[in-house]
């Protein structure tokens, strides 16, 4: 039984489709639900920061190796159909490519701000910048400042990360698309 479903390009090519629109539900939950409700409950940037850092240490290992894992699908399925003169080798060989792309955009784009939050993050918990010997007001004044860097940093990291999480959805719609396309 597994066999001959292992051997369905269409089979494969479902089950590629499922993964992809997995990842990406998750990938958007986080721009959607997690990062919202993070800005309207912190009002210090330290906590801002923490909470962004522990939320990409979750998503780190296990997003891009579900992009991996359902670009392999989709390529498995690309040469099985391929072999078996099936028309939806295209449709998953291009999903397929389409859903990992999402790495290399991370390399590129959201590398930066990555790296910017975690070194902020980790001066935050070196202590306060300036002291105790500020005085009151200088010292509010600091911190209004840094939340407001913190929530600018971490609304660009959203904004870059909802848009990673359309090259799986993509990947997914083009599947979708071979499958109906070909039946």
């Amino acid at each position: 039984m597994l066999d001959s479903l292992a051997a369905d390009p269409k089979t494969t090519l479902a089950v590629s489709v499922m993964a992809g629109s997995f990842l990406s539900g998750t990938m958007m939950s986080l721009s959607l639900m997690a990062v919202p409700v993070f800005l309207d409950t912190t009002d210090h940037a330290p906590q801002l920061f923490s909470e962004w850092v522990a939320m990409y240490n979750y998503g780190f290992p296990t997003l891009p190796t579900i992009s991996i894992a359902t670009c392999g699908l989709y390529l498995y399925t690309a040469l099985r159909a391929r072999a078996l003169d099936s028309p939806w080798a295209l449709y998953a060989a291009v999903a397929g490519v389409t859903t990992v792309v999402m790495v290399p955009f991370t390399w590129v784009f959201m590398w930066p701000t990555n790296e910017t939050i975690m070194a902020l993050e980790k001066q935050s918990r070196g202590g306060r910048r300036g002291g105790e010997e500020e005085k009151k007001g200088k010292k509010v004044e600091n911190q209004a400042g840094e939340i407001r860097e913190a929530r600018r940093l971490v609304k660009k990291w959203s904004r870059i990360h909802f848009t990673r999480s359309l090259f799986p959805l993509t990947g997914a719609l083009v599947g979708l698309y071979g499958l109906l396309k070909t039946e």
